[in-house]
């Protein structure tokens, strides 16, 4: 599809709707997502809503994932605030996300840690949120801005994010999906969902294919996963997940270096067993994963082969001790090995245990206060105590304010220490990174249609690891510990639902990082993002919009940019939609990461059918 061609589609399909929007049945307004009213299990590790916790979360629900579009968990977390999300190119593309200006990020599948200890893109990044989980399968999506070594470890020092995926019920149901779209993409998916007699499923497979933006630039990836459940008892059940994903892509490489031959296949089987027993006041959840991931290909010349396999253990309880006090503890074991061609092929492995603690006591009804305590043993590393504490308060039914402060603590990863690879060079001297997050703010419920939400923070790390380019004539890159970051920032996000059919979502992020010498490190200082939703009857649109600042440092600077997105759904009866995919709109040409282009304008179609 030409991209003359698919503009004046789009733009016809577009005016189309809006003229016949009218003619429907209004829905009321609940397809409205206020964040206060969400309830959230990670900043925590024990529900509560969003509005009483006392640390900056956001829920990205199923119904937000589905109306602006998003093709993959990275897409999906566009626009929420603090977070700053980079691809480079379309489908198949690497996606890093950042939180409060670092990627040094912790990711969860229900609860489940799935970082690479190799990290990926020669930085702190600990996933690729391209390839996780299929957005089908996810419930919510659970952000934590804000240092969370206290409860979840090492490479919490940004933030959390948390998927929580859907459970099946009710009658035995399947949905097939299918789109199709420019650049040769084609999307096909299938879902079987059910419950009876004590046992519940919910399943999906997903096969994408696109010749892609560029030469050498295709896509062809295939995933199966999902969830089992088995109620025990009326306190007690069982669970069990599984993810496969198994992909081949070609490696465009960089505009300036461009590759018409380099390739990577990905394949990852990560499964996991959850026992939770839950009466009135006590819950208690055993966890059992296992983690494997290989991506091999040829690149830069030569064959590669990365393999991340992690196991892990873990205990969580929760006890509500009294009306004022909820008690949580539990411990951690979990082993990490890498066997990588980026580190000259040697198999290496590290052991992480822990034991932590925490306590919620709430004074009256006004006043609550949240104490922990982390004890982290890492084999490489040695031993760690990471506190925290926070308060809240609740001035009234619809204020809160909080404060939390926190110590952080990062174990380099494998590649930080060991790569040894075309130019690329490790440094096995380095320091662990440790330090503070400190963060303040209100959640606000203006009225029933507006919600504010103001957080401001800062970080501090010592041995901070970063990646520098060396030498860039010969493309030589070295890691090094500098002597200090410090990152400062406001998050700002705003809903408001203007009557019973539109509804805006706006946040802004500021991020100021820099060293102790006073040089940025890179991260884009600003960006703001707009979210209009409209429904009425069988009609509904969404249109977004994402601006980010100028990133980078001198020589690879990128400039700003801004994209808009747009989505459109009309019921054609309960158990049949079509729908309409704009990414990019206006075919903006920019780079989120120097060298290498973002997604150019893509549209697709497609229909979904329930049976």
């Amino acid at each position: 599809m030409k991209n003359s061609a698919s503009k004046k589609l789009l733009t016809a399909l577009v005016a189309s709707g809006i003229l016949f929007q009218s003619s429907y049945t209004v829905f009321a307004a609940e397809n409205m997502n206020f964040q206060l009213d969400q309830i959230t299990v990670t900043a925590s590790k024990f529900k509560q809503s969003v509005a009483t916790t006392p640390v900056a979360v956001t829920v990205v629900t199923a119904k937000e994932i589905e109306a602006k579009g998003a093709k993959n968990v990275g897409d999906a977390l566009q626009g929420v605030p603090g977070v700053n999300v980079t691809k480079a190119g379309g489908l198949g593309g690497v996606q890093k996300v950042y939180i409060n200006g670092t990627d040094k990020v912790v990711y969860m599948v229900d609860g489940k840690r799935i970082n690479l200890p190799q990290g990926i893109a020669s930085g702190a990044a600990g996933f690729d949120v391209g390839t996780l989980i299929a957005l089908e399968n996810i419930e919510r999506i659970e952000v934590v801005n804000g240092g969370g070594s206290a409860l979840y470890g090492a490479d919490a020092v940004g933030g959390v994010i948390n998927i929580i995926t859907k459970k099946g019920s009710g009658k035995v149901s399947t949905s097939i999906d299918t789109e199709f779209g420019n650049n040769n993409l084609r999307t096909y998916r299938i879902i079987n969902s059910g419950s009876e007699n004590g046992w519940s499923w919910f399943l999906s497979g997903n096969k994408e294919k696109t010749d892609g933006q560029r030469q050498n630039d295709y896509f062809d990836g295939k995933s199966f996963s999902g969830r089992v459940d088995k109620e025990l008892s009326k306190t007690e059940n069982i669970t069990f997940n599984f993810d496969y994903v198994g992909s081949s892509k070609g490696l465009p490489g960089s505009l300036t270096y461009p590759s018409a031959t380099d390739f990577g296949n990905l394949l990852r089987q990560n499964w996991g067993i959850t026992y939770k027993k839950k009466n009135n006041n006590y819950e208690s959840i055993v966890r059992y994963y296992d983690n494997n991931q290989t991506y091999e290909g040829f690149e830069y010349y030569e064959e590669f082969n990365h393999s991340n396999k992690v196991r892990a253990l873990e205990i969580d309880t929760n006890i509500k001790l009294d009306d004022k006090n909820i008690l949580s503890w539990g411990t951690q074991w979990l082993k990490e090995k890498v066997k990588s061609t980026l580190e000259s092929n040697t198999e290496r492995e590290r052991t992480v245990k822990a034991v932590y603690v925490q306590n919620e006591y709430r004074w009256n009804k006004k006043w609550a206060m949240t104490a922990g305590l982390r004890f982290d043993d890492n084999s490489q590393y040695g031993t760690n105590w990471l506190p925290k504490v926070a308060f809240s308060y609740q001035a009234d039914d619809s204020t809160n304010y909080f404060i939390n402060w926190g110590k952080v603590f990062r174990a380099p990863s494998f590649d930080d220490l060991y790569t040894n690879y075309y130019g690329m060079n490790g440094n096995p001297n380095l320091r662990p990174e440790k330090g503070w997050m400190a963060q303040a703010g209100v959640k606000k419920k203006i009225n029933s249609n507006n919600e504010v939400v103001l957080s401001i923070f800062q970080q501090k790390l010592d041995d901070a690891i970063k990646w520098i380019e060396i030498d860039p004539d010969t493309y030589q890159w070295g890691v090094e510990n500098i002597d200090k970051l410090k990152a400062t920032g406001v998050n700002l996000t705003y809903s408001t639902r203007w009557n019973d059919n539109f509804s805006t979502n706006i946040s802004y992020t500021y991020t100021d990082s820099h060293k102790q010498d006073g040089s940025s490190i890179g991260q884009p200082f600003n960006s703001f993002s707009v979210g209009v939703n409209y429904q009425n009857g069988k009609y509904s649109h969404s249109l977004y919009s994402y601006y980010t600042d100028n990133a980078g440092t001198s020589p690879n600077q990128v400039p700003s940019y801004v994209i808009w997105n747009t989505n459109i759904n009309y019921q054609l009866d309960k158990d049949t939609a079509l729908y309409l995919n704009g990414i990019n709109l206006f075919n903006k040409k920019y780079q989120p990461v120097a060298g290498y282009p973002g997604q150019e304008r893509t549209i697709s179609f497609g229909l979904k059918q329930k049976f």
